[in-house]
């Protein structure tokens, strides 16, 4: 995380954030198709391009597309060939977050229109992924 290498020192500050960016594992919402390296690509061009700080990479009930990212943002030469070294390096200071969303069935009317409720849960990420 940006925060723990000393570079906002300030303390308090607005940083953008996006937590709420499907991943190709998202099979509800998955718009990217099913190869990881051109989504992943364009996830965190377009972070670094905006100077985003944070972004909570979401799919339905599990968080396969955050444990791809952790492994590619932790693989040097793979990201470097994917993004080149300048926006790789920035793109290791993003911090990213597992987001889990869960559909419900309920639905909520207001004015004639329904709308689904959705749940979303971040997870820290300095805990580790399990399958326990």
């Amino acid at each position: 995380m940006s925060n723990e290498t000393g570079s906002y020192r300030r303390g308090s500050e607005w940083r953008k954030w996006d937590l709420h960016v499907h991943t190709p594992f998202s099979a509800l919402n998955n718009g990217f198709g099913h190869e990881f390296d051109p989504y992943a690509r364009e996830v965190l061009r377009k972070a670094v391009k905006q100077d985003v700080a944070a972004i909570g990479l979401t799919d339905y009930f599990l968080i396969d597309g955050y444990t791809e990212m952790r492994k590619l943002l932790s693989d040097e030469d793979r990201l470097i060939d994917l993004l080149g070294n300048e926006i790789a390096q920035r793109a290791r200071m993003i911090a990213i977050f597992p987001n889990i969303e869960l559909r419900s069935s309920v639905l909520i009317a207001h004015e004639g229109q329904t709308a689904r409720v959705n749940f979303h849960v971040l997870f820290d990420p300095a805990i580790e992924p399990s399958n326990h």
